[in-house]
């Protein structure tokens, strides 16, 4: 029926798989995992009510600092959030300052 006189028959019908070889090469270039704005401290738990419904935690989610605004219903349960990095605390601090300056003056 078929005719492989020329090549091997196996090769031919079957793929030969490759085997991986193991790499050296690291999986980042840079890699700023323990450098995450308290990785290293234990922070405990923090909650502060901003009123109507408002809350801002500190809280730690899988080994890493966040710092979280909630809104939450009347029975407890969470609407919405918003988690920022404990690292960019100072960097959203400093958004804050330039928001509430530029509003004062249509307040």
């Amino acid at each position: 029926m078929f005719d492989f006189t020329d090549n091997d028959e196996d090769a031919f019908l079957i793929a030969s798989k490759k085997q991986k070889r193991g790499c050296d090469k690291p999986k980042y270039d840079l890699n700023l995992s323990t450098i995450d704005g308290g990785a290293e401290k234990n922070i405990p738990s923090y909650v502060i009510n901003l009123g109507k419904g408002l809350l801002l935690e500190v809280k730690c989610f899988r080994g890493s600092y966040y710092v979280g605004l909630s809104k939450v219903g009347k029975a407890g349960e969470v609407k919405n959030r918003f988690n920022i990095p404990l690292i960019q605390l100072d960097t959203f601090y400093k958004g804050i300052e330039t928001m509430m300056a530029y509003v004062k003056d249509y307040r």
